[in-house]
């Protein structure tokens, strides 16, 4: 094949045929691009989401937690994690969405009504634990804070 010919061969080629080698790395970039958005606007945990933010900390997983608490007529008090919601709080602190706090606040009722059938309101709390550069003393602090109030012997 000629230069000549080579020429108008690839004139010949669609958009889609010229563009599709480029597709792969759009992706990737719209990918990390969510991720970093995710991350920085609703508390993604930066070692999850497709892991771009691992090479960022040096924190690894495992640095959030939840707290749960109970609200009855006279006081608060705060409670262990039942077992039927480790899964829930597991993709909780990955990402403690409003959406997935309030799922997570209706569950926490609904599982625990039977021991505390006087329960007003739950409250959940995700923590986060930093380590410092230097020493590795360890900082922890609140990254979300949610209360539903129980309706009618539920969380609403």
């Amino acid at each position: 094949m000629t230069p000549e010919e080579a020429e108008i061969d690839e004139a010949r080629e669609s958009l889609p045929q010229r563009l599709a080698p480029t597709i792969p790395a759009l992706v990737l970039v719209i990918i990390a691009a969510h991720q970093v958005y995710l991350a920085r606007t609703h508390d993604l945990d930066p070692w999850k989401g497709g892991g771009f933010g691992m090479f960022s900390t040096s924190e690894g997983g495992k640095t959030r937690h939840t707290h749960v608490f109970v609200t009855r007529a006279s006081d608060e008090i705060e409670i262990d994690l039942p077992e039927d919601l480790e899964d829930l709080d597991e993709r909780l602190v990955v990402l403690p969405s409003d959406r997935r706090l309030g799922e997570f606040a209706r569950e926490l009722s609904e599982t625990i009504r039977a021991e505390h059938p006087d329960h007003t309101a739950v409250r959940v709390e995700v923590w986060h634990t930093h380590y410092d550069v230097d020493d590795l003393t360890p900082e922890t602090f609140l990254i979300r804070d949610f209360s539903s109030e129980a309706v009618d012997g539920e969380a609403g």
